[in-house]
This record gives structure tokens, C-alpha cells and sequence, in this order.
């Protein structure tokens, strides 16, 4: 009979994810590693390969986990324009947070890491799609149910593009300079371009 693992793989990768969140990938060691895992090196090597191969899958968990979810408030049936507006100002809150000032691990990778890895650049690349994609859908919905002239955007892609530079700039902010009133002139500003698209008072 098989002797069961002696660790939680899922659980050791979330500590991978939040270290490597944290200090980023070229600034986390080995040691670092295996003291946050609290398992030798070579474990580390034959359980996840070597610290690139477990920072891709610490990466694609974090995607899962924290990237993803991040954005239902975006893909709900009811979403609309507001839903936008809400889901900025949750950000707002989010990377006021102990976790939050730490930035977001897609966007501190795809500065660190993705100028100079294929693999991350795509990786990345895809999320960014993904993000611009729901932009994309909410717009054209917006547009469809009357709360946005189809006058009013010459490209709803390039919208959902500035909204999603928007939404990479807080997270830049938050890992560089976490200070409340810039995130809330992001936020701000966010809400008046909405607001400007769908005619209402401010």
C-alpha cells in the first residue's frame, strides 16, 4: 500500500502563491521557499520541479483563486453599467487591504517577469483578455438596453482597454505607493467617464 503525501500539495502551493505575491518571483528565494513550506529542498524540487515551474503553477493558482473571482461581480445575469462602477470601487476597498497593498500578482508579474518569459507574457496576455472580453460584453449590453448611445464610443474595445488600464494602474499604486486618495481619484475618475457615456447627473 502506498504511503499517503506527508503535506497538502494545494495547501503548500497557496503558501507559494502569497510569498511569491509578495516579495515577487526574483526576490524569492529557495530558502524562502522551503522555510514558508517548512519542507527540505529537495522536496521542493520533487514535488513541484524547480522554483520557475512552481512559480507557473503558484501563478495559474492564483488566476483560479483570487484573478478570477475577483471579476464576478462583472459577469452576473443582471450586470450593468453600474456593475462597473461597483466592481472599482470594490477594488478600491480590496487594495486598501493588508493582502491588496501587495498589488496583484498578474500585474507585478507581467512587470517583472513577463518582459523577459514567453510563457508569463502569455499568461498574462490571457488574463488581460479575459478582463477586456467582460469590458467588452457589459459595453455592448449597455449599448443594447439603451443606458449608453451607441453614438456615444467609437470603439467599445478600446473602452473596455482604458477601463482595464485603469484597473492595472490602482494595482500599480497600491504596490508602489498604497495611499487612498490616488486610488480614489482612479475610482473617481472611472465613475465620470460612466457617467459622461450614460448621460446621467453626476
Amino acid at each position: 500500500m502506498a504511503r499517503p503525501p506527508k503535506f497538502d500539495r494545494v495547501v503548500m502551493l497557496d503558501k507559494a502563491m502569497r510569498l511569491f505575491w509578495r516579495k515577487g518571483y526574483e526576490l524569492t528565494s529557495i530558502q524562502d521557499l522551503t522555510q514558508a513550506l517548512t519542507i527540505h529542498p529537495g522536496t521542493l524540487y520533487d514535488t513541484f520541479g524547480d522554483k520557475k515551474a512552481l512559480f507557473l503553477e503558484a501563478f495559474d493558482r492564483y488566476v483560479e483563486t483570487v484573478g478570477f473571482p475577483i471579476l464576478t461581480v462583472l459577469q452576473q445575469p443582471e450586470a450593468t453599467l453600474t456593475s462597473i462602477q461597483l466592481f472599482f470601487s470594490e477594488q478600491y476597498h480590496l487594495l486598501l487591504s493588508n493582502e491588496g497593498k501587495w498589488g496583484c500578482l498578474i500585474t507585478n508579474t507581467a512587470i517583472g517577469l513577463g518582459p523577459f518569459d514567453p510563457l508569463v507574457t502569455q499568461k498574462v496576455a490571457n488574463y488581460q483578455t479575459t478582463v477586456e472580453t467582460i469590458f467588452v460584453q457589459l459595453i455592448d449590453k449597455a449599448q443594447t438596453v439603451g443606458e449608453i448611445s451607441p453614438r456615444s464610443l467609437e470603439s467599445i474595445w478600446a473602452m473596455a482597454r482604458l477601463l482595464n488600464s485603469c484597473l492595472q494602474g490602482m494595482r500599480v499604486v497600491a504596490r508602489t505607493n498604497p495611499d487612498a486618495k490616488q486610488l480614489d481619484d482612479i475610482v473617481r475618475g472611472v465613475t465620470n467617464l460612466l457617467t459622461d457615456l450614460s448621460g446621467q447627473d453626476r
